[in-house]
């Protein structure tokens, strides 16, 4: 009961109309674009960059990034508005370019780069990208993450959802292979927010942290993600709130958490069909710190 917050935001308050917000709002997106391929397979590259210039963040992380189709990235960069400046890195696990990380920003960047939180369980590389933008006068580091997933693949999410398990005679394999992946990733995940979250504690400037973070606001993983921060959906969210579109869309594991250097001002999740996932839209006033 008390972590109620995490999941649903009571509004109290009494709406009129859409709500006006100054120009000086940063706009920041974070969506897992599953590699620009919607659910009948086909590309999403087209509709994902009008939906991108619609909203028209100031910051977009995304996870998923196809860096492996080349001409779908391309034609995604031909396709936003102009503008914007790029900060990308490859997932290689074995040296080979696959799914990348990638951090879109209208702010100026000053340096960028991975954190590769490799160990014995996990040996994917580039499990966030970073990027200090130049807001004002100061200096914003952006963190777009993509947690260790969990594995379980569509097959087996449609065996959950029907409840096959309850007739089906091979059913404690089936359940004991998607409890061993789910125990093992989970694991995993736990290596790598032990070192992320102390690296996202040190950063001496401004912190944004977005991404896909493959667990629920009950997670450990969550736990020392948000430590020091501030949910946006807990900020100014309404209602329930989900990210994900399996499991009769009841998971939350796509976040924007900000330092106290802002101030939440909306949070949003559009309710579109490009991935798997929904994207989490939100606006942020920066208070500086300067004299």
């Amino acid at each position: 009961v008390p972590k109620i917050s995490l999941y649903y935001k009571i509004d109290t308050l009494r709406h009129y109309g859409e709500p006006v917000y100054d120009r000086s709002a940063l706009k920041v997106m974070a969506y897992n674009v599953r590699m620009f391929y919607g659910d009948d397979g086909r590309s999403t590259v087209d509709s994902l960059a009008a939906f991108v210039n619609r909203y028209d963040p100031d910051i977009l992380c995304i996870e998923e990034f196809s860096d492996l189709a080349r001409g779908a990235t391309m034609r995604f960069d031909s396709l936003i508005a102009p503008g914007y400046r790029r900060a990308i890195y490859s997932r290689d696990g074995e040296g080979t370019v696959g799914v990348a990380l990638a951090v879109y920003s209208k702010l100026r960047i000053l340096a960028s780069g991975a954190v590769d939180c490799v160990n014995d369980v996990d040996t994917t590389r580039a499990t966030a990208v970073w990027a200090d933008l130049r807001l004002d006068r100061d200096t914003v580091r952006v963190f777009c993450n993509h947690l260790r997933s969990t594995h379980i693949k569509s097959s087996d999410s449609d065996y959950l959802m029907n409840y096959r398990f309850l007739t089906d005679t091979a059913s404690h394999e089936k359940l004991h292979s998607i409890l061993s992946r789910l125990r093992y990733n989970s694991i995993s995940r736990s290596h790598q927010v032990d070192s992320l979250s102390q690296l996202i504690a040190a950063t001496p400037h401004a912190r944004i942290v977005c991404g896909d973070f493959n667990d629920t606001p009950l997670s450990y993983t969550y736990r020392l993600m948000s430590r020091g921060l501030q949910d946006a959906f807990r900020e100014k969210g309404r209602g329930f709130s989900h990210t994900y579109r399996g499991f009769y869309n009841t998971f939350r594991i796509d976040y924007v958490l900000v330092s106290d250097d802002f101030e939440v001002l909306s949070y949003e999740v559009p309710s579109v069909e490009f991935s798997d996932h929904h994207p989490v839209f939100v606006r942020l006033k920066y208070n500086s710190q300067r004299q």
